[in-house]
Formats: structure tokens, C-alpha cells, sequence
């Protein structure tokens, strides 16, 4: 893959940058610095943030230069609420969570060793047999932004191996059902996620954190349809950023629980 063998050498010098950008409109014009900002975690460890336009970052698009990385949500269908699900793909499956016992993966690539199934035909309204299963995962914070459909993307990894190589991962912390018992489960799953980056919650752009952040995630599996086709080519997602892209269309999502890591 292009992005593994790009990883080969961004990696090895450099670990993981790091870009949040606020998520309220207040805070969306705020000048950013041009190394990034700094940021202390709600633990009390110290992280530096950058948008993927910095050449700073880990997960640098050179397509994104000159791009504004702070910028307010907006939902793509109007009188949307703030936290509700506002796509259409398989929108019930998004935000509905599997009944089935957690299965906990040390890593990424344990728990990507037993998804080496393509789904290219998984129905809209109701999860395939094979993504029936809920799990929870050890793993890096890499990028993270805020999506128009109100959904919050995590680009979660490995570890960089001695070659440099990381394993991404794609995750997700789905919007909000209008109604049902998913409601309130997946609420506290965004409240979490806010709490995890108080002070700097992810925009609407990529940002990368150096270092990444450790956390546990724990939700239900998604085979994404609509990016089948790249992975039938041998292609790595085009979800992510730079070289900061899964190779793969499978997914938590939603995400329903997610703590930090971190040791003070």
C-alpha cells in the first residue's frame, strides 16, 4: 500500500502530530499558532495540536495548505438538532447498538485479524450476520474531526513498529437517533469523547495530536458499503487524512463507550 510504505518514513521522524480544532462557533476564528498550539489534557499531560495542514503534522495533507482549520460545525440537513444524526447511509445501523456480549482486543491488528471478510452487501436497515458483534480496543488517537452528518470521526492506531509502520482504524461516535432506547447510550458516548478533549474539541478539519492519545473504545462493528470498491482494489480507505487512512471498510460504529488512557 502507498500510505504503508509513506508511513515508512514520516513515521520514524516523526510521532504522531496533532491538530484539534474547538467545536463551538466562539472559538472558531481564534488564531492558530504556526507549530500548533499546546494543550493540557483533562489528566494533566501536555500534548501539541495541529491541523493536517501543518507539515508538522503526522497526518499532513499537503491538499489541505492553506486551508482555515478552525471552523463551526454545520449540519447538512436543516433544523437538524445539534447532536442528532443527520445522514442517510444506513442511518439506522449507525446509530443503533448490536445485543451481543464485548469482545476486548488487545490492539488493532488482533482485532482486525478476525475481520478478513468483505461485506459489500450489507443491508440498509439492519446489520449483517457479520456485524453482529460488539467489541472493545486498546488504541492510539491519531486525527479526529466533526462530521456534517454530526457524527464525530476517530482515526485510531498502533503503536509505530520498528520500520514505522502504524495500522489505522476508523471509528466512529455516531449522532444521535431521534428517538428510541439508543438515545441515551450513545448521548454518553459524546459526552465522553467532549470529555476526553475538554478545551479542545475536534472541528470540522482533521486534527492530529502529538503525542496520540491512548484510549479504550468499546461499540458495535459496521462494514462501511459505500467504500467497499477501494478495498476490492487493494486501495486503503479514502476516510482519514494524509497517510493516516485504514485499509480496510470495517468500523466501530457507534462507539458507546471511550476512555482515556492516559497515566499522569
Amino acid at each position: 500500500m502507498i500510505e504503508r510504505a509513506l508511513i515508512g518514513c514520516a513515521l520514524a521522524a516523526l510521532i504522531a502530530g496533532c491538530a484539534v480544532t474547538r467545536e463551538d462557533t466562539a472559538d472558531a476564528d481564534a488564531p492558530e499558532e504556526a507549530g500548533g498550539r499546546a494543550w493540557t489534557s483533562p489528566v494533566g499531560l501536555d500534548y501539541t495540536i495541529r491541523p493536517t495542514a501543518n507539515e508538522d503534522s503526522l497526518c499532513h495533507n499537503f491538499e489541505e495548505a492553506g486551508e482555515p482549520a478552525l471552523e463551526p460545525e454545520e449540519p447538512i440537513e436543516a433544523g437538524c438538532a445539534a447532536d442528532d444524526f443527520c445522514g442517510t447511509a444506513r442511518a439506522k445501523v449507525k446509530t443503533s447498538i448490536v445485543n451481543a456480549a464485548v469482545e476486548t482486543f488487545a490492539s488493532v491488528p488482533d482485532l482486525l485479524a478476525t475481520l478478513d471478510t468483505r461485506v459489500p452487501n450489507a443491508p440498509a436497515t439492519q446489520r449483517a450476520p457479520e456485524e453482529r458483534r460488539n467489541v472493545t480496543v486498546d488504541a492510539l488517537i491519531y486525527a479526529a474531526k466533526a462530521v456534517e452528518d454530526h457524527d464525530f470521526h476517530l482515526i485510531v492506531g498502533t503503536e509505530p513498529v520498528e520500520d514505522g509502520e502504524v495500522t489505522f482504524f476508523n471509528v466512529e461516535v455516531s449522532g444521535l437517533p431521534r428517538s428510541g432506547v439508543h438515545r441515551t447510550p450513545l448521548r454518553a458516548a459524546r459526552d465522553a469523547y467532549r470529555a476526553i478533549f475538554a478545551g479542545a474539541v475536534p472541528g470540522k478539519r482533521y486534527a492530529t495530536y502529538d503525542p496520540p492519545l491512548p484510549v479504550r473504545i468499546t461499540g458495535s462493528l459496521f462494514y462501511d458499503t459505500e467504500h467497499d470498491s477501494e478495498i476490492e482494489r487493494g486501495e486503503c480507505s479514502p476516510i482519514g487524512t494524509g497517510i493516516c487512512k485504514p485499509c480496510t471498510a470495517w468500523e466501530i460504529h457507534p462507539v458507546t463507550a471511550i476512555e482515556s488512557l492516559e497515566q499522569p
